[in-house]
């Protein structure tokens, strides 16, 4: 008896309607992290320059450009993304970023270099260089490569639906990932 007989969940088509529903969430949860993240780095550029100076991975002429570029490219990502329209082109450029930015992590690991602030999470200022943050950035990767499954011009209600609920777990993410750091701040003495 083969494994599909004995385990039916597990049926191709099944699996198919997982992804099918599971795509346009991934869309919106990583849509909304890389237009968030994208936004930030537009928004406070001179912090980012600096950070993105502090890595020690490009040459001094090439630091200005790819500060700009590289938070248009995540806002455009990220829109693409959520879209429904250039979820590949979104997914794939998501997915390469993600690649990069876990190496230049790496890298700098490698390098003893712990005191950089990753400048992964938008809002998140203390998160300095880890291997957990490694780890987070290549978890994101899976997420990113689901949404490619998806079929929002087949199906624009379920894709607009799905996007937004995963739009709302993103910043349920994000709040509870902030908040618990930033409460001392807000009431403690």
């Amino acid at each position: 008896m083969s494994m599909v007989m004995a385990m039916p969940f597990m049926e191709t088509r099944v699996v198919s309607s997982l992804f099918l529903g599971l795509a346009p969430v991934c869309a919106g949860g990583m849509g909304s992290l890389f237009v968030l993240a994208g936004f930030a780095k537009l928004k406070n550029h001179d912090t980012f320059l600096t950070l993105l100076a502090g890595y020690r991975l490009l040459p001094a002429f090439m630091l200005e450009p790819m500060a700009w570029g590289l938070g248009i490219v995540e806002l455009l990502a990220g829109l693409a993304m959520m879209s429904g329209r250039y979820v590949v082109w979104g997914g794939v450029a998501i997915t390469a970023m993600l690649v990069i930015f876990a190496l230049a992590m790496s890298v700098n690991l490698t390098r003893g270099r712990t005191s950089l602030s990753c400048g992964c999470t938008p809002g998140i200022t203390s998160e300095f260089l880890s291997w957990k943050g490694v780890g987070r950035t290549l978890a994101y990767i899976p997420l990113a490569i689901v949404s490619l499954y998806g079929q929002p011009m087949a199906m624009p209600f379920i894709w607009c639906a799905g996007v937004v609920a995963g739009l709302c777990i993103y910043l349920l993410w994000f709040a509870a990932y902030t908040l618990p750091k930033a409460q001392p701040a807000l009431g403690g003495q």
